[in-house]
């Protein structure tokens, strides 16, 4: 479902997660800058992930020793 909101001159589109709707459905419809945005996001997850996943690996290993 895309919303849209009127703020000032210019129309700002806002997606929001049907159950039909997918991450790859946005990234067609969506223009350059919520595009960038929206892999920027992504991004910062995986990241997160990545440390979550070291800083548990560097606890198992002190527990190994």
């Amino acid at each position: 479902m895309i919303r849209a909101r009127l703020q000032g001159n210019r129309t700002e589109r806002r997606f929001t997660l049907d159950g039909a709707q997918s991450f790859h459905q946005i990234l067609d419809t969506a223009d350059s800058r919520e595009r960038s945005s929206a892999w920027f996001f992504l991004a910062v997850l995986w990241m997160q992930l990545a440390a979550v996943v070291a800083i548990g690996l560097l606890i198992f290993a002190s527990f190994v020793r």
